[in-house]
Order: structure tokens, then C-alpha cells, then sequence
């Protein structure tokens, strides 16, 4: 019985290795601090500005996560994968200052200087300094209530996992030196800004729910005629008039608030550019 006691006594130590390898390691990546200075952005206390901020959350997503009045909420709870959280935002924002609501946004920094997961911070790092001194605005004037949701991200030990083995990445992008305004080419900026945080220009992406694949870009919008981007983007209904549940939320939450010229600017982006690719 001697080897038995042996071999269970290795197979513990072994299996305790194994654990503190996996949680130590994530969390030196977790709790890490992140050197991103921070962006010189001044909330905009205008009313017309706050206003576009607003809108501006609904296009790129902030609504869609955070709620519409960024009350909060749990995007996930997955049994041993974890709980992902999208804060108050009006909570987070009377804790940190102008520059850290900006790195957030754009850098996917926290304001303890940790890296943020599960931000699209990829997308909104294209954000030009007056959309997010407007983004920053709206978020200031969001109410507080009772009904808040905060509380911290929690990790189950698969989803340590696929932190540790780059499955599950960070959400930084340290790139800085955004325009100062927002660009004129437009359709370019919001196919960023929101489209490829689902899609991918030249290729199938799965979306995050994992509910169905969202095609390339380039290839999708060369299947509509300006008409027809137009209503699948403010509808969600393909040219056959199918209802995709994905783009049909996307539409409610925020792209139908893109204009006729925002939404013929990405249209014409994205032809012109699939264009291009073909003649090559």
C-alpha cells in the first residue's frame, strides 16, 4: 500500500502545482499595472456635445454593456469560466478624473492602472479627442441609483486558463496620439469605432455570444446597394428580409442612430476598399 500513499501524495503535489502555476500566473497578468500615460482630455460640460456623447455611446457599444444609462450589469456568469461585470459607469467616473475615464475608453486601462478585459478598447482606441472629451461628458451627467451594479470581475479557474494561454487577452492598446477631431473620412471612423468590434474586414468572425458568425466586411457590403445597408443597419433584416438576432440588437442599441451620411460614408468605405482588394 506503500506506493499507493506515494502515488496519490505525488498526484496532490502535482495537481497543487498545477493550480498554483495557473492562478499565480494569472494573476500576475489580472493585477499587473499598466504604463499608459494619461490622455490630456477635459470632459465636455457642453449641452450639445454631452448630447452627441450620448449618441456616441449607443453607436459604439457603451449602452449596449454598460446599460442605457450606464446603470451597469453582468454581461456573463459562466460556471468555472467567471462573472464579467460592466460597472456603474457614473460610479467609476466619481472615482477617477477626466484622463483616466479617457485611458479607459481608448487604452482599456483601469483606473488602478490594471488591464481591463472584455473591452473593446481595440475599436474605441480610434477615438479622436473631442468624441471622447464628449463620450467623457455624457458619462458625467449619467444619475446615480440604488439599482447601480458594481462589484468586480471574478475569474474561474477556466478562465484563468484561457488568460494564461492568450485565449482570453487583455483589452490594452497602448497606441496613442488620436487626431484631435474627428476625421473626415467618416466612414473609415465608425466602421473602427463600431463595426469591428463584431467584424472583421476580409474574413469570418464568431461574434462574442458565439450565437452566429459575422461576416467580412468588405464581402457583406458588397451585397447591398445603399438602400440596403441602410436597413441593415437600422433594422437588422438582410437583403432576403431575415431577421439576424445579432445585428437586430446591434440596430436597437445603437447603430439606427448613425445618419443617412454616416451610414452611405461606411458603405462607400467599404466598397471602395473591397474594391481595391479585388483588384489585386
Amino acid at each position: 500500500m506503500r506506493w499507493v500513499r506515494r502515488s496519490a501524495t505525488t498526484l496532490v503535489g502535482l495537481v497543487a502545482l498545477v493550480l498554483a502555476i495557473l492562478f499565480g500566473g494569472s494573476a500576475v497578468l489580472i493585477t499587473r499595472d499598466v504604463d499608459v500615460a494619461l490622455p490630456a482630455i477635459k470632459a465636455t460640460t457642453d449641452p450639445v456635445g454631452i448630447a452627441e456623447g450620448g449618441r456616441l455611446a449607443a453607436i459604439t457599444g457603451c449602452k449596449r454593456c454598460h446599460g442605457n444609462q450606464g446603470q451597469g450589469r453582468m454581461l456573463a456568469g459562466v460556471p468555472y469560466i467567471g462573472h464579467i461585470i460592466a460597472p456603474s459607469l457614473p460610479r467609476v467616473a466619481s472615482d477617477a478624473t477626466d484622463g483616466q475615464m479617457a485611458r479607459a475608453l481608448r487604452n482599456g486601462v483601469g483606473i488602478s492602472a490594471r488591464p481591463l478585459f472584455v473591452m473593446p478598447s481595440h475599436a474605441l482606441n480610434a477615438l479622436s479627442d473631442d468624441d471622447t472629451a464628449r463620450l467623457v461628458g455624457w458619462i458625467r451627467t449619467l444619475p446615480t441609483s440604488a439599482f447601480d451594479v458594481m462589484g468586480s470581475t471574478a475569474v474561474g479557474f477556466r478562465g484563468r486558463f484561457a488568460i494564461l494561454t492568450g485565449r482570453l487577452p487583455d483589452s490594452v492598446d497602448p497606441v496613442q496620439g488620436q487626431p484631435k477631431v474627428r476625421p473626415a473620412d467618416i466612414g473609415r471612423y465608425f466602421v473602427q469605432l463600431s463595426c469591428s468590434q463584431c467584424h472583421a474586414l476580409d474574413h469570418d468572425e464568431m461574434t462574442a455570444a458565439g450565437r452566429e458568425t459575422a461576416p467580412a466586411l468588405l464581402r457583406g457590403a458588397s451585397a447591398y446597394d445603399v438602400a440596403g445597408f441602410r436597413a441593415l443597419l437600422r433594422t437588422g433584416a438582410s437583403r432576403s428580409g431575415r431577421l439576424s438576432p445579432v445585428m437586430a440588437e446591434a440596430s436597437r442599441s445603437g447603430m439606427a442612430q448613425l445618419s443617412d451620411t454616416e451610414i452611405d460614408a461606411i458603405h462607400a468605405y467599404l466598397s471602395a476598399k473591397g474594391a481595391k482588394r479585388a483588384e489585386r
